[in-house]
């Protein structure tokens, strides 16, 4: 009969491992302790895989924040590029008419 659950999630994988070491020729067979082995690197997966969507999901949204400052940047770009083209026309304006 297989250990209770408690008791196989508080070993450390080396003891896993040690019980797997142990018990390979016995009726309790070694499956049980490699299928608790792949459980706690399925579980390290998921909560790795967890960790990066999370990172990505913050990168985007910088990402996102980041290009709409931009693009205002060069709507008041393409504003103060108006209004200097338009100083420059006055001022040629004013500058032949005086002339």
């Amino acid at each position: 009969m297989p250990p209770k659950v408690a008791y196989v999630r508080g070993l450390s994988d080396e003891e896993v491992i040690a019980q797997h070491d142990e018990k390979w020729n016995v009726s309790e067979g070694g499956s049980f302790w490699l299928d608790e082995l792949r459980r706690r690197e399925a579980e390290r997966a998921e909560r790795a895989a967890y960790e990066l969507a999370r990172s990505s999901h913050e990168l985007a949204a910088r990402a996102y924040e980041l290009a709409r400052q931009t693009y205002w940047l060069a709507v008041a770009a393409a504003v103060f590029s108006g209004v200097s083209t338009i100083a420059a026309i006055v001022g040629i304006g004013v500058a032949v008419g005086t002339a």
